[in-house]
């Protein structure tokens, strides 16, 4: 009786919960629909995009509109300094730092202070610490939170979420922490992100789809009212571009080799814009275009920027990442490109060398070719007055070790970089040379030879630096390459 209670009160539970569940995602989703298609009635994009895109307009005022939903907001960047890039000291062309010392493997990562800081979590001891490609150091990590960490930097905040919809806010470059803050958000925090050259707002998005704007503050964070909505975006991945008007939502389809669903989230009219783009870019830049394994980036329209040269691309096997810092014009036109193509490279795979086998060893008072003599058991009290009987220790005979056998040669799939300036993407930039079959790529790439899910997580080109910035692909080590570029 008391099992069929318990199985009763589990499944009561498990009932209400999807009650809950589904009620929340009616109540969420009217029957107009969060989204619609823009019309003559609301002013129309650009007639500029391209067939293959597709813009929408949030549309909370077809219907009757919910009196804690406003229908209109305001997105308005928090402009400040950003801090100056120079080359740092670094004593030889070529350093590699190993991160034990500092946390560990790194988890999430990000960029801050307008490019000049790479922020990384260290997951396994809850670390959080910054690396000044100015400087070409740490800045000394602080204690935080351990496990799997929601991570965004703005220019001089780093806003952290370890669980549910609790946020910690720390100060840019010293890491101090500021304070804690939460909000209600059904099913916590997914994804957020926030302009590296702004002070906010920061997006933030729940497993549904819902998304908030929230700015922050010297003391806590406060949402911006009409902001909460469903767009209708993917939000396995949020990322925001430098100046912190747009951002790019896209997920990624595994049943085909890095096929993604990529749109952008702006803002018009006060009310959010989601506009569809096909291409397979992931990485905003910051000329505020968007780029990844495509041969040329697309704006935020959707339209393809044209580059000065370019070429064709394997998808997910080749990718274009600009700098992670701002030029003046747009990168078809000036400033720096870095081109990651997948190669296939001979590696020396040693076979295992053979152990000896041990050969049992004989019976005792046993002759090859007769059977095995029975055991007598003496009584127990002769058991008690017989002295030990002490065999022989036969050692088992070992074969002979065999030789090593000579490696075999195998083809594994590793990465080619090269820099590229001024929209040509097929001349080297000045004064580089391709960076082929390095052992800080083991682990970027699929066995397949397509780039990981966060492939592009893992290269940092700062010109002002004079600094190419690589994340090993076991993200246990940091690796600095200095480079001569010359100003453009």
């Amino acid at each position: 009786m008391l099992g069929v209670m318990l199985g009763s009160l589990v499944m009561l539970f498990v009932s209400l919960g999807g009650l809950g569940a589904t009620g929340y995602y009616l109540f969420t989703n009217p029957p107009n629909g969060d989204t619609a298609a823009l019309d003559s009635s609301r002013g129309t994009r650009s007639t500029q995009s391209s067939p293959a895109s597709k813009t929408t307009l949030n549309s909370d005022s077809a219907g009757p509109s919910l009196p804690w939903r406003p229908d209109k907001f305001d997105l308005r960047p928090v402009a400040g300094e950003v801090p100056a890039i120079r080359p740092p000291t670094l004593e030889a062309d070529l350093t590699t730092l190993d991160l034990t010392p500092y946390g560990g493997k790194v988890g999430a990562i990000t960029v801050g202070g307008g490019g000049r800081y790479i922020i990384m979590h260290f997951p396994e001891k809850g670390i959080l610490n910054a690396f000044d490609v100015a400087e070409g150091r740490f800045l000394g990590g602080v204690e935080t939170d351990k496990g799997d960490v929601k991570l965004a930097a703005g220019l001089s905040w780093v806003i952290t979420s370890p669980a549910g919809s609790t946020f910690r806010a720390f100060s840019l470059p010293t890491l101090q922490r500021r304070y804690d803050a939460s909000i209600e958000l059904f099913g916590g925090v997914g994804a957020m992100a926030m302009g590296n050259r702004t002070n906010g707002p920061l997006l933030v998005s729940n497993p549904f789809g819902d998304v908030v704007l929230l700015d922050i503050g010297v003391t806590d964070l406060k949402e911006i009212s009409g902001s909460r909505k469903k767009p209708g975006i993917p939000v396995s991945n949020v990322r925001a571009t430098p100046d912190g008007t747009a951002f790019l939502c896209y997920s990624v389809n595994f049943d085909v080799a890095q096929a993604r669903n990529v749109k952008v989230l702006t803002e018009s009219s006060r009310d959010w814009v989601v506009t569809n783009l096909d291409p397979a870019v992931t990485i905003p830049g910051p000329d505020g275009n968007f780029y990844g394994s495509w041969p040329s980036p697309v704006d935020r329209l959707g339209q393809t920027v044209a580059m000065k040269a370019t070429l064709s691309v394997n998808l997910g096997r080749t990718w274009f990442m600009p700098q992670i810092t701002r030029t003046e014009a747009p990168l078809s036109e000036q400033g720096y490109i870095l081109r990651a193509m997948t190669i296939m490279r001979y590696v020396n795979v040693p076979q295992p060398v053979p152990q000896p086998v041990p050969q049992p060893a004989p019976l005792p008072n046993m002759q090859p070719g007769t059977q095995p003599r029975p055991r007598v058991v003496p009584p127990p009290e002769a058991q008690e007055t017989a002295p030990p009987v002490t065999q022989p220790v036969v050692q088992p005979a070992l074969q002979p070790a065999q030789p090593a056998q000579p490696p075999i040669r195998q083809l594994k799939p590793s990465l080619q970089l090269t820099i590229h300036a001024a929209g040509n993407l097929l001349m080297l930039a000045p004064n580089t040379t391709a960076l082929s079959g390095l052992p800080e790529f083991d682990g970027m790439l699929e066995p397949t030879g397509v780039g990981r899910a966060d492939f592009d997580q893992h290269f940092y080109l700062i010109p002002e630096a004079k600094l190419l910035v690589i994340l090993s692909g076991d993200r246990t080590k940091l690796v600095l390459r200095k480079l001569n570029l010359p100003q453009q």
